[in-house]
């Protein structure tokens, strides 16, 4: 039975420490009508401010606890009746006396009953408004000192008066009350051995347990340093390698002894991971080795950042008998009915505790053992469960997570109310023992709740009918009002918002002439589960259109306003058309607002949006070339509202700035190296340029001076949300307001109408900038704590894989923001394509439905991305991505990294020489090599007669032929060991190389902002014996790759400029020093100073290596550079065979020559048929079109074309295209002579066969050999009841056609699957095993039909039914005929043997084993399997008597085994 419970008041609680404190009421109510108030309130400001909570649920309030010579009796009224503090209530006694009540209430009435008046009352009958309540209470000796309640239809139990009330709703208390756990001591791991650090994992309850595949990721080694942290020997190599896996543990937890470079100095960082690489602790640890105890270890727990010196301490401070601490939110509600919570495995009761402000009840018993801390408080007690089909689909990632049910909850008392206020899910033992105890996760909660009704309604503020409606969907709020402040920011008035249950939105209506132009915030009173309490504030509204300066305030603008629109604005048409046909057509050139202009002296808007409306400047100028050329789309990197970039002008110092300014913004210069030159009148620009010149790996003053500007100048490159639907405000020449808005019109404007380019904007949904209650950079985490930003499931902290904050489009209503916003920026802004950052981290459905969202507004919008797969949703662990392999057949175009990586060489990864080792096909790789690769050129690490170093650069030709040829996953071609591939089955990293359907869903590039530039990253690895001029053609002969492919290409700005960033691998905040782009092509910012340390001081030294005369290019260059780059978007655009409108198209007429082992390396032969072959004349001028890419140092040629049936092709009389330059051409000498073609050294040539009177042959595909599904060199297995599940027991024979078949015996029903011959990759039937369909015994023919690999089709079917067949032995011995001295002796259902007589040693018998006659399931050597080597035979089966005897013969029919014994 449940005690009584004392009231202990705890201390003032920390931020993570739960108050232990009385609490009666759960929520704040809210009125039903907009009430309009003074603004001037305490707590009208964005700084959160404690406050208390009003009540909408009341429970009753607390009874003090009874003492040792009291009881307290509570009456509890029925749920459903009618009652009233009026009620009479009364004790009746035996002697007829009464008693009247201590107190009472609409709950009912309460006694508190001395020894006496007990004794003298006998039984007491409860009397409610003159009638009997209940049954007759008597009372015990051992009932003093506790509470009892009594119902009106049952007897008395044991509890307080809201536990009765609880019980009588629907929720018993009964054993819900906590006690905190006493654990014990944990012993101490080994320390390691010299230099070795040892981190330890305590984890108190064995909660995580089993710790074996736990992992650490690492950072911060000699051989890459990061931040000044180099204290490790080595680190895993990236976040996918798990392979730093503990070297002990124990049942507290695992222990790794990392290798240091000092036992005294040094620092690393590390990031604890569980076996799902799931981060442990959501902050990463940076561990400095100084500041460790003597023996270098250093302790952790799971969900806690703190350091600890051993476990011992850990226990002491932190462990489970220390506090009720809530510092987590690690249980899901995943919807409004099954919570899964990963800490609760081992737990015999889950319930869910809530209160208003995070405050619940204790009580402390002293007893021989000790103290006793008992908590209690309302509760919720779960039953366990398990996910359903529908839900464990949507979160696989929990599936293996215990799951409980909540039970049906009364409407007084309903989850939507209680997710209003504190929950906390508690598990414990049978005896009440906790275990664990967490906050909630609700988001699924409150979409299964909300998002129906809310994902229909408009938000923000609204215009429709001189009225605007300001709505905001925040559910867990308990008031909400509108803040109104005038243009100077002085406050005007509050307006009260009305809450729809319904949705969970908050909205209130005003005129328009009130509030049009008006500055406005959301001031919100909710309580805030990370710090267990109620908080006030204002914030900024989420659907925000317009902003002040610094997005301090919303602003209520209507979009349509004429007001706000340029001239001509409704009437502007897209330049270039976005049906599906005619995205072949599409170049894209990627640009950045400030860098486009920022440094520009025909700027008048420098950095600005205005700055592409001046027609006559320089970059404006180049842009024109660019269209003129055959660029079509300009892609503008982020320019929604920024976070990290000030708006106020006079908080900044950009480096056209005179340098005194930046000692004014940034105080500490005036303390640092660089404070002689605050008196001084430089610019910080001429600072720069002086202090380049003394730069060097000893003493990189360049990038030391940049720490101080870039933390305050205007320069970002805009990956940090703040409000997603808002223009940037650095950009406009007034962030204050509309003008944004209205700058931004022009803009685009001045870009399809002037220019003639269409628009794109980059998106960034999948980060925030920042999350939590405390940072004025938080706006959605504010609004509905723990819902729009995707948490780790077991501590619910925020995932940041991403770089930052990661969001949840995952869930409903970030999703719908999502679409809400698309459409705004396609509607009202004219935007043509989205460029979605990190889009593997969304899900492929949100994606799909967004797309479709937008061509609600315009039909033609094209969505295209970053689809890598990584982060906590790599591998589809949460939802399926919207990454490389999902996103073939939607329509939304990805990067590449095949062709990348392929062109540039290597990844974006390597460090120090790595880089240099990785040379790619446009840096010389086999045919130029630098001095790091001259040995490769001969090592063949894996004995196959090719070089590894050419086998390296063949594969990376197969990669360029793939994605010049769209990066289909259906194109055929020949790889560089002469097998035929499709794009599917040829390997990059592990995975399929092609993914696309159509080749716009395929941007390919070599460099774009993220990375070394195409120019830097080509410098590390170019030979240092290559000619500046050569070097110049290489950046030219890589872009080629892009520009003469059939897929979508993406340009870089000043890639055709050889743009430089000083080698900067990652500049997104590194200032205008390094991002400059000279479009008057007198300088490519090559070295400027070594670029930050943060990202690059491993690098140094071998920069400083290749920081020669022929890495640094003058204006005849960069010239040159430009006139090819203008030269091949020319060619690309004079014949449509260079644009094949479809996959089809590509699949039919393009091909590659110069293939296979044999093939001369460097060299790119890409043939695209137009003959008489073709269904259609794509270009009436041309049969075929022939494209050579030449990137070797000499002149290389081509002939001996073969057709589809395998013949030679006559060439005919081909000539270079006309759009080639008369000189100084990419093609430089190319020709076409005696039928063959020739291209000289680094060089790329575009050759077309003219067209006579009548369509000639052209150039036909060749015929390649049929291509397995799954690639020439994956083995296809099956597995079974058959084979005992042995994954790699029975291989499949790929019989053509894309069908994998194996005939198997079965002697009874039986379940299987195929498999790559482990489990990792398998293939079922409906998600399950397939089922073989058993009829009788036989052999059964299991086929596998992968021409869908994703979804491949299984069939079984018996074809030779043994039943009913007698099986004979007719041979040497026996005799060649079927009678009955050949018929064997049957076993067993599936067993027959044979005997032969007296044998002679060395004697053979020559046999066959068959049904009943010749021809009827003959088995001859070839069908039977045998581990005897006296059986072997070469059609017939042979066997050789090893002694003289007889010997006995059995045979199974289903699995072929023959085996002989002796006699």
């Amino acid at each position: 039975m449940k005690h009584s419970k004392l009231i202990h008041h705890s201390p003032t609680p920390t931020r993570w420490m739960l108050s232990l404190i009385a609490a009666s009421v759960l929520m704040g109510c809210n009125s039903d009508e907009p009430e309009t108030i003074s603004i001037n309130t305490p707590h009208s400001s964005t700084t959160p401010q404690e406050v208390e909570l009003d009540p909408v649920v009341v429970l009753p309030s607390a009874e003090d606890a009874p003492s040792a010579d009291e009881i307290v009796l509570s009456a509890i009224n029925d749920v459903d009746a009618t009652s009233t503090s009026a009620d009479q209530w009364l004790i009746v006694c035996d002697d007829q006396t009464s008693i009247a009540p201590s107190t009472d209430d609409s709950f009912g009435a309460l006694w508190k009953l001395s020894r006496q008046q007990i004794d003298a009352c006998g039984t007491a009958e409860i009397n409610k408004n003159g009638q009997s309540f209940g049954s007759p209470v008597t009372f015990d000796q051992q009932d003093f000192g506790h509470s009892f309640y009594l119902t009106s239809t049952g007897s008395p139990s044991s509890g307080t008066r809201q536990d009765g009330y609880l019980a009588a709703i629907g929720l018993p208390q009964d054993d819900t009350d906590i006690i905190l756990p006493s654990v014990t001591a944990p012993d101490e791991l080994p320390a390691g051995s010299a230099n070795q650090v040892a981190l330890q994992l305590y984890d108190p309850m064995g909660d995580y347990a089993p710790y074996d595949d736990f992992s650490l990721h690492l950072w911060g080694t000699v051989q890459q340093p990061d931040g000044g942290c180099s204290g490790l020997e080595q680190a895993n190599s990236n976040w996918d390698d798990q392979s730093v896996t503990p070297d002990a543990m124990d049942q507290f937890g695992p222990v790794w002894y990392l290798p240091v470079t000092s036992n005294e100095e040094g620092c690393f960082n590390v990031i604890f991971r569980d076996n799902n690489n799931s981060k442990l602790i959501g902050d990463d640890v940076k561990i400095d080795i100084a500041n460790l105890a003597s023996n270098l270890s250093a302790t952790f727990m799971p969900n806690n950042s703190t350091q600890f010196a051993s476990r011992s301490e850990a226990f002491q401070l932190a462990g489970p008998s220390s506090e009720f601490v809530i510092d987590t939110h690690g249980a899901l509600l995943i919807d409004d009915q099954t919570l899964v919570w990963h800490a609760a495995k081992n737990a015999d009761v889950v319930q869910i505790m809530f209160s208003n402000n995070g405050e619940f009840q204790t009580t402390q018993e002293e007893t021989d053992d000790g103290s006793t801390t008992t908590v209690s408080g309302a509760s919720i007690v779960l039953t366990a469960a398990t996910l359903t089909s529908e839900q464990a689909s949507q979160y696989p990632h929990l599936v293996n997570h215990p799951v409980f049910a909540l039970p049906t909850l009364p409407d007084t008392m309903s989850l939507d109310k209680l997710l209003k206020a504190n929950l906390v899910a508690v598990a414990s033992d049978s005896d009440g023992t906790m275990r664990s105890a967490t906050g909630i996760q609700t988001a699924g909660a409150l979409d299964a709740i909300y998002a129906p009704q809310a994902s229909q309604l408009d938000y923000g503020a609204v215009y429709q009918d001189n009225a605007v409606t300001f709505r905001l969907w925040a559910p867990t709020a308990q008031k909400v009002s509108l803040s109104l402040y005038n243009s100077d920011k002085t406050p005007d008035s509050s307006h009260e918002m009305t809450e729809d249950s319904a949705s969970g939105s908050w909205s209130v209506t005003l005129d328009q002439d009130l509030v049009d132009g008006q500055f406005y915030r959301y001031q919100m009173s909710l309580f805030q589960p990370r710090e267990q309490q109620g908080y006030q504030f204002e914030v900024t509204d989420p659907y925000s259109v317009s902003l002040a300066m610094n997005s301090e305030y919303s602003q209520a603008i209507n979009l349509d306003s004429e007001q706000l629109k340029p001239s001509g604005w409704d009437a502007l048409e897209v330049p270039h058309s976005q049906a599906e046909s005619d995205l072949s057509k599409v170049v894209i050139y990627e640009s950045h607002v400030r860098d486009f202009s920022a440094l520009d002296d025909s700027t008048e808007n420098k950095g600005k949006y205005l700055a592409f409306t001046e027609q006559q400047s320089v970059p404006v100028n180049h842009l024109h070339k660019l269209k003129a050329a055959g660029v079509t789309h300009l892609h503008l990197m982020p320019v929604f509202d920024i976070a990290t970039i000030n708006e106020d002008p006079q908080q900044v110092a950009n480096i056209d700035q005179p340098f005194s300014q930046l000692c004014s913004v940034n105080p500490n210069v005036q303390q640092s190296q660089f404070s002689g030159y605050c008196s001084q009148d430089v610019t910080i620009a001429e600072v720069f340029e002086q202090l380049s010149e003394q730069d060097s790996k000893d003493n990189a003053v360049v990038e030391a001076l940049n720490e101080y500007v870039r933390g305050v100048d205007s320069y970002n490159w805009g990956y940090d949300p703040f409000h997603y639907t808002v223009p940037e405000g650095s950009y406009a020449t007034n962030s204050d307001g509309a003008d944004r808005i209205i700058e931004f019109r022009q803009m685009v404007q001045s870009i399809k109408q002037d220019i003639g380019m269409n628009v794109v904007v980059d998106v960034v949904y999948n980060h925030t900038n920042a999350s939590g209650l405390t940072s004025d950079k938080s706006v959605l985490d504010r609004i509905v704590p723990l819902y729009y930003h995707r948490l780790v499931p077991d501590t619910g902290a925020v995932e940041t894989s991403t770089c930052c904050d990661n969001t949840a489009p995952e869930h409903a209503m970030f999703a719908k923001l999502i679409d809400d916003s698309i459409k705004v920026w396609t509607e009202q802004y004219k935007i043509d394509a989205f460029r979605w950052d990190l889009m593997g981290h969304h899900p492929l459905s949100q994606m799909v439905t967004t797309l479709e969202a937008a061509r609600t507004v315009n039909p033609e919008v094209y969505f295209y991305g970053e689809g890598w797969n990584f982060g906590e949703v790599q591998d589809d662990a949460r939802f399926i991505q919207a990454t490389q392999k999902h996103l073939g057949g939607t329509g939304i175009g990805s990067f590449s990294d095949r062709l990348r990586d392929a062109v540039r060489g290597g990844s974006p990864f390597e460090s120090g020489d790595d880089i240099r080792r990785a040379q790619g096909f446009a840096t010389g790789a086999y045919v130029a090599a630098n001095e790091l690769m001259q040995d490769a050129l001969t090592t063949d690490q894996d004995d196959d007669g090719v070089a590894d170093e050419l086998a390296r650069a063949l594969h990376q030709s197969d990669l360029i032929r793939l994605g010049m040829a769209g990066n289909l996953k259906s194109f055929q071609l020949v790889d560089h060991q002469g097998t035929s591939q499709t794009g599917a089955t040829l390997d990059y990293n592990g995975q399929s190389a092609g993914y696309a359907e159509q080749p716009w869903e395929v941007q390919n590039y070599v460099s774009k902002h993220d990375n070394q530039t195409f120019w830097d990253i080509n410098m590390y690895k170019v030979a240092h014996d290559i000619s500046l001029d050569d070097r110049v053609r290489m950046q030219a002969v890589g872009m080629s790759t892009v520009l003469l492919g059939q897929a979508m290409p993406f340009n870089h700005m000043g890639g055709e400029l050889l743009r430089s960033k000083s080698m900067q691998r990652d500049s997104y905040d590194f200032g205008d020093w390094y991002n400059r782009v000279d479009f008057s092509l007198q300088d490519n910012n090559w070295d400027k100073g070594l670029p930050a340390k943060e990202k690059d001081e491993a690098n140094y030294e071998l920069i400083e290596k290749v920081l020669t005369q022929q890495a640094d290019p003058q204006a005849t260059q960069i010239e040159q550079m430009f006139d090819f780059y203008q030269e091949l978007l020319q060619v690309r655009t004079s014949t449509a065979l260079l644009t094949l409108p479809d996959a089809q198209q590509i699949l039919s007429r393009v091909d590659f020559r110069n293939t296979g082992p044999e093939q001369t390396a460097g060299l790119i032969v890409m043939t695209i048929d137009n003959g008489n072959t073709q269904e259609t004349d794509i270009d009436s001028r041309y049969n075929s079109v022939v494209v050579m890419i030449n990137a070797t140092p000499e002149t290389q040629t081509a002939t001996h074309f073969i057709d589809h049936n395998g013949d030679p092709i006559t060439l005919g009389d081909f000539e270079l295209i006309e759009t080639h330059a008369d000189t100084r051409s990419i093609a430089g000498s190319a020709s076409f002579a005696d039928g063959k073609f020739s291209v000289p050294a680094w060089s790329a040539a575009v050759f077309v066969e003219p067209r006579s009177d009548t369509r000639g042959q052209g150039l036909p595909v060749s015929s390649k050999a049929d291509i397995p599904p799954f690639g020439a060199s994956q083995a296809i297995y099956i597995a079974g009841d058959f084979n005992g599940w042995t994954v790699d027991g029975t291989l499949a024979a790929y019989a053509g056609d894309g069908v994998y078949q194996q005939r198997v015996g079965l002697s009874d029903d039986s379940e299987f699957k195929f498999t790559f011959g482990h489990w990792d990759t398998a293939f079922g039937c409906g998600g399950g095993n397939c089922n073989a369909g058993f009829t009788s015994l036989g052999m059964y023919l299991l086929t596998m039909d992968a021409n869908d690999t994703s979804n491949p089709e299984i069939s079984a079917s018996l074809v030779e039914d043994y039943s009913n067949t007698t099986w004979y032995l007719p041979g040497s011995l026996l005799g060649w005929q079927h009678s009955d001295a050949q018929k064997m002796l049957q076993e067993s259902s599936t067993t027959w043997s044979a005997q032969f007589d007296n044998m002679t040693a060395g004697s053979t018998a020559e046999f066959k084993i068959t049904g009943e006659s010749w021809g009827v399931f003959e088995h001859g050597s070839q069908d039977i399997v045998s581990q005897d080597a006296r059986i072997s035979g070469d059609g017939n089966i042979t066997f050789t008597a090893d002694t003289d005897g007889s010997f006995k013969i059995t045979f199974n029919i289903v699995t072929k085994a023959l085996s002989v014994t002796s006699l």
